[in-house]
């Protein structure tokens, strides 16, 4: 299994890095960073606007899902059947969201494990034939922050990005009554995710928040562009 994530992902992924940082008028790891996320992003843009449009159906659907909750709410076999029913109508698939988490987390430990051991670390043997072996990556982004060491700014900053990317999420649901169990369980989500995403990421090298950061940046940019482009009306806030 190791051997068949380092050559399917650890491997382009980091392939892919080394050219985009090749390609750079001045070598800088951070700028090759970004650059990668957004390109990655912009090559994934189906599968993302089809999780947008998933997001959309579901907000429009929730008034039909929660009559069928309430019709059914002593029978939660006819209950997931009248859903599924409809979900097959309206052509949605609620697991495309879930996708589109799932693609984040080999990426981030890919990172992990390209920058585990340092930039000095780096196994170039990585590289395939092709590509260019610069020798070695420069970590210092915009010559000011050292990607191969914590830095409590980009570890905040991934948190605040993670908080406005589930609010955005958020805000096209209706908000269940205030003091409800959902209610309740809405507000923990919106906390819980950046509280975590500070927690896991500040003891590890800054390039991985850099990443976390970026990723949501173009996250909340594609939702709106997605969204103005399928002409959605503005949901309620939570």
């Amino acid at each position: 299994m190791s051997e068949l994530f380092r050559e399917l992902l650890l491997k382009p992924l980091f392939n892919f890095l080394v050219i985009i940082y090749n390609a750079l008028p001045a070598a800088d790891l951070g700028v090759a960073v970004i650059a990668m996320v957004v390109l990655v992003r912009i090559i994934l843009w189906p599968l993302f606007a089809s999780a947008a449009r998933s997001q959309l159906t579901l907000s429009k659907l929730q008034p039909e899902v929660e009559r069928i909750q309430k019709k059914h709410k002593n029978d939660k076999v006819v209950q997931t059947q009248e859903m599924l029913a409809l979900y097959r109508r309206e052509r949605f698939n609620p697991f495309s969201g879930v996708f589109v988490i799932l693609i984040q987390i080999p990426i981030i430990i890919a990172l992990y494990q390209v920058f585990l051991r340092g930039v000095n670390g780096i196994d170039f043997s990585l590289l395939y034939p092709w590509v260019t072996n610069p020798g070695s990556l420069d970590p210092v982004f915009l010559g000011l922050v050292n990607l191969t060491k914590p830095f409590l700014i980009f570890t905040a900053a991934a948190g605040l990005f993670q908080f406005l990317q589930t609010y955005q999420i958020m805000r096209k649901v209706k908000a269940p009554p205030s003091g409800s169990f959902q209610g309740a369980m809405n507000k923990q989500m919106l906390w819980f995710g950046p509280i975590l995403t500070v927690l896991v990421l500040k003891g590890l090298p800054s390039v991985i928040a850099l990443y976390w950061s970026t990723t949501s940046i173009v996250s909340l940019l594609q939702q709106y562009i997605i969204e103005k482009k399928l002409g959605a009306a503005p949901a309620p806030k939570p």
